[in-house]
């Protein structure tokens, strides 16, 4: 396992297979539990609305049993509110109502999905966490470990990353901006389909990597880039443009991602 600078993970899985993940920040983290804390605060107070309403209702019955109930329901809230956690966690695969809208989610540290056990154990190191007061110690340990683990990820062998599926999607949203701001400039290529098949795995991975990190490229780049692998598919395919802004390399690479993208399935 090894771990980048911008918060990217690579491991390996025990199916030997390469995972690239992203480590989710502070900020993701505490959005989720804000919303996770609304969440459970909303079904707290209808659930003791719910109990006044019965005690009312229930008249002197019920008020004999006034302090037994009390007792009851402050055991249902507490072990209601951990297991919340623990059971969204578990069957939602990594992910509460916070987590969810966030689009982040807990695995454990080689990639798999949480098991029973490390959902438990992260979710009893909750109250550790919270010491002494408002998740200070959870907070100053996500500060310091270069994962941003809180002292239950630690314990029980979890991470909290951002959701592969919406990173995915807002990634291809992403190029999608930058492909339409080139749109006026494509020019309109003849690639013969003996062309297209000619065209390498190694070669497509080379193309869309580029036009994949046109979003976080500077202009100055995003040219110099584009103007050698230009050249390189342009000579290596012999290719005759028509159209399109002269001398765009980038927007060239475009039109060929656009056309290539189709034969690869993405």
């Amino acid at each position: 396992m090894s771990i980048n600078a911008d918060g990217q993970i690579n491991i390996v899985t025990p199916e030997n297979v390469g995972l690239q993940i992203t480590t989710a920040g502070l900020g993701s983290r505490s959005g989720a539990h804000i919303i996770d804390s609304l969440v459970l605060a909303a079904a707290n107070v209808l659930l003791i609305l719910a109990v006044q309403a019965v005690l009312v209702v229930g008249g002197s019955t019920i008020t004999e049993a006034h302090e037994y109930l009390v007792a009851g329901i402050i055991i249902f809230l507490f072990f209601g509110n951990f297991g919340y956690f623990l059971l969204m966690e578990f069957y939602r695969d990594g992910q509460t109502i916070g987590k969810r809208v966030l689009g982040v989610r807990v695995v454990q540290d080689n990639g798999q999905p949480l098991t029973f056990l490390s959902a438990a154990i992260r979710t009893f190191f909750r109250i550790v966490d919270f010491l002494p007061f408002l998740y200070f110690l959870g907070i100053l340990a996500c500060f310091l470990h270069p994962r941003n683990k809180r002292i239950g990820d630690m314990v029980a062998g979890t991470i909290l990353v951002v959701d592969p599926t919406r990173e995915r999607l807002a990634a291809r949203r992403g190029v999608d901006k930058e492909i339409e701001k080139l749109r006026p400039d494509l020019p309109r290529l003849d690639l013969r389909e003996e062309m297209r098949q000619s065209v390498t795995r190694e070669e497509w991975r080379m193309l869309a990597a580029f036009i994949e990190r046109l979003p976080t490229l500077s202009p100055e780049k995003s040219r110099e880039y584009g103007r050698q692998m230009a050249d390189y598919f342009e000579q290596r395919l012999d290719l005759k443009t028509e159209g399109g802004q002269p001398g765009n390399r980038v927007a060239f690479l475009a039109a060929l991602y656009l056309i290539l993208k189709q034969d690869w399935g993405v």
